[in-house]
């Protein structure tokens, strides 16, 4: 309930924790205490999924299939070119839809509370207006639960999936080339209607997520260093996003 918006986002690209003294709902509390400003952001783990976030969901199902490419393609800029140390989940370079599923493989006594103590957590979560109709949460137990788990190889033949692979390496060679020399250097962010802008060093993300196109101002003289989706540049420096698209964007 604490998360989701761009104010959200951008509190914890600039200062790590969203918790970080404020109220948290979930806990009915204040929560956390601030990182200091230099404190080597490389010290903080951070991704988009992990097999918690996954797992924990009633049937296992990724951001990626419910998310468009390009939108996926934008967490993924921000995810690998902040100043954290990033962890990207098993098949999420390629953008896998393949779930991954919360499986177990308990001895009798602990399997049977284990499965129905599952459909008990997951009762009021309202799985079901997600979905659209009755969810069937799979048993831990189940070797089919497992097995539908297995990463499909076979997707990196599909040019999609292909695409999202050569994106994950551009970024994880532009963040090579820039990320270390800035460390300590804390990125600047801001948004606006539709649009969500992250600066660090000579890099600037802009991530339009939504289904309407947008143009944001960038300093004159700025180039394209990488783009996924509809991206052009003006000789001003007004670039122009199509819908679901994100520009990486080297300042002068």
């Amino acid at each position: 309930m604490d998360f989701g918006s761009a104010e959200v986002l951008a509190h914890a690209l600039r200062h790590v924790f969203v918790h970080d003294g404020g109220h948290s709902t979930f806990r009915g509390r204040d929560w956390g205490r601030p990182v200091p400003d230099d404190v080597d952001r490389r010290r903080f783990v951070t991704f988009t999924e992990n097999h918690d976030q996954i797992g924990n969901r009633a049937l296992g199902d990724r951001p990626e299939s419910r998310l468009a490419p390009g939108t996926v393609a934008g967490g993924a800029a921000l995810l690998l070119l902040s100043p954290f140390s990033p962890m990207v989940f098993q098949g999420q370079e390629w953008a896998t839809r393949s779930p991954f599923q919360f499986f177990t493989d308990h001895g009798p006594d602990l399997a049977d509370l284990v499965v129905e103590g599952r459909k008990e957590e997951f009762a009021g979560h309202g799985w079901e207006d997600l979905y659209g109709g009755d969810v069937e949460v799979p048993s831990p137990q189940d070797p089919a639960t497992f097995h539908a788990s297995r990463l499909p190889w076979e997707e990196l033949e599909d040019p999609d999936h292909a695409a999202m692979l050569a994106w994950h390496r551009d970024l994880i060679a532009l963040r090579r080339e820039f990320g270390d020399g800035s460390a300590h250097q804390l990125p600047e962010v801001d948004h606006g209607d539709g649009w969500f802008r992250m600066v660090r060093g000579p890099l600037s993300v802009i991530v339009v997520p939504g289904t309407e196109g947008r143009t944001v101002r960038e300093p004159a003289g700025v180039s394209t260093a990488l783009a996924f989706g509809d991206v052009t540049v003006g000789g001003d420096g007004v670039v122009a996003l199509g819908p679901h698209a994100v520009a990486v964007m080297r300042r002068p």
